[in-house]
């Protein structure tokens, strides 16, 4: 299998996530500019936590990629680097969070996933695993903040009275 490097997206633009994520607006935006993004995976569907999608982040944010697909941990490995060609794509958000994916034909969302194999490998590329990023302490305040959205974080200095505790993941 082949390992993507800087040197084979010398003909695209590079740019930052949190360029990217600026791009969004108030829908969906198509990406018609040759740009390419490159982050670490920071999830892993192995557990059913993520469904057909896993996050990227570089040192600026994080994003979610809409693949389509299950059981990507087996292809995209935590603290792999992974290079995304963006033209073509679309950006849009759902509760919030903003995503990267195909334009939805339906209207219903404003990013479909990628599904198609052809779009995923035309796309998507693997590079190199690196060393799993270490989670972004932040204040339970800060956790909603655009800098913190899509990133891997640990909330620090959360306390509980005596009451019962759910955490549900949306």
């Amino acid at each position: 299998e082949r390992i993507y490097t800087d040197a084979d997206f010398a003909a695209q633009t590079p740019i930052t996530i949190k360029e990217l994520k600026a791009m969004y607006k108030d829908g969906p935006v198509k990406i018609t500019d040759d740009l390419v993004i490159k982050g670490q995976v920071t999830t892993s569907d192995a557990s059913g936590n993520f469904y057909k999608s896993f996050y990227i982040q570089d040192e600026t944010a994080g994003i979610e990629l809409k693949l389509g697909l299950t059981g990507l941990y087996n292809d995209y490995k935590l603290g792999q680097w992974v290079y995304v060609k963006c033209s073509g794509l679309t950006l849009g958000a759902y509760n919030g969070m903003i995503q990267l994916g195909c334009e939805d034909p339906t209207n219903d969302y404003e990013t479909s996933y990628m599904e198609a194999q052809y779009l995923i490998d035309t796309h998507v590329f693997r590079g190199e695993i690196g060393t799993p990023l270490t989670a972004k302490k932040v204040a339970e305040t800060d956790l909603t903040k655009e800098e913190n959205l899509g990133c891997y974080v640990e909330l620090d200095g959360l306390t509980y009275g005596n009451e019962i505790f759910l955490l549900v993941y949306i």
